[in-house]
């Protein structure tokens, strides 16, 4: 799968004018909707067929993406550049004297994030709200389908305004969602003249669903986006550049998960996961932020570069 999307990733690329390479990218990037519908899926496969049916079906899946790869492709629709850099040192070399690394982690904090968050969002959602896992997990599709899908809205708007200023007002949005959600079902008593006043706050189950979804779609964009910025000041070696994301991604979305039930088990507070998740975004803005300012300076002061 890795491997598939780095040289996907290429391939798109190397057939997409420059004006719309974010719009384009973000339609690729979308098939994590896959995931979300994983949810509802699976379920029904492993009660219609027992758990074999499950890697059945995905074979199958994936023999006709490479049936349909066959048919409508030609091999020289993807002929490799002779003059492409292939050093390993190399490649690691051009990735210090440019910002590619620096970006490749940014990139690995927002997407690592949405993949942990939605692994663990169905066992949170039936939790919080008592519910079954199957309707947690249903319930968690609305973070991933619409958040995989905002890809290709960030991307879009990346083309259009720049990819920049896109990242930084939706991880605004994140931060803003993700604030409210940090907030754990509480009991404020006051002492009043009389009696005790007891307040009880807790965000019903709609309204935390809407922070939820507005999340995801902050997620997705700030994705897209990204992933434009990185590829565009990286065309030429692209598929190395999409092998980093993926990298970065997924060592994000392995430790995630961890952390996740390590402060769980220590603080006993479910919504500890969203004030994690806000603390690391706090500080993918603010980096990010300065970053894009100092390479604004620079590309003002050495517009060649």
């Amino acid at each position: 799968a890795g491997g598939f999307y780095s040289a996907g990733l290429q391939f798109v690329t190397g057939h997409c004018e420059s004006r719309r390479l974010g719009l384009v990218l973000g339609v690729f990037g979308a098939g994590v909707t896959g995931a979300g519908f994983n949810y509802y899926l699976v379920p029904l496969f492993h009660e219609a067929f027992s758990w074999h049916g499950v890697p059945l079906a995905y074979l199958i899946v994936l023999v006709l993406v490479l049936a349909l790869l066959l048919m409508l492709t030609d091999p020289e629709d993807a002929e490799a550049d002779p003059n492409a850099e292939t050093s390993v040192r190399v490649l690691l070399h051009r990735m210090q004297t440019r910002r590619a690394g620096q970006l490749c982690g940014y990139f690995g904090v927002v997407a690592g994030s949405f993949f942990a968050l939605a692994l663990w969002l169905p066992d949170y959602l039936s939790s919080q709200f008592d519910l079954s896992v199957d309707s947690g997990a249903r319930l968690a599709q609305w973070f991933v389908i619409p958040g995989a899908l905002a890809q290709i809205v960030g991307g879009g708007f990346a083309d259009r305004f720049g990819s920049a200023r896109v990242v930084s007002r939706a991880l605004m949005v994140c931060l803003m969602a993700l604030f409210v959600l940090s907030y754990p079902p509480m009991t404020l008593f006051i002492q009043g003249v009389d009696a005790t006043i007891r307040v009880e706050f807790a965000l019903p189950m709609q309204l935390e669903g809407v922070f939820v979804v507005t999340l995801g779609l902050a997620m997705g964009c700030t994705m897209g986006s990204l992933q434009r910025l990185v590829i565009v000041e990286n065309r030429s070696v692209a598929a190395f550049v999409a092998g980093l994301l993926l990298v970065s991604a997924c060592s994000v979305a392995f430790v995630l998960p961890v952390i996740f039930s390590s402060v769980n088990h220590w603080l006993g507070i479910r919504s500890a996961v969203f004030m994690i998740l806000f603390l690391l975004l706090v500080g993918c803005l603010f980096l990010f932020a300065r970053e894009s300012r100092r390479h604004e300076r620079e590309h003002l002061l050495h517009p060649g570069i």
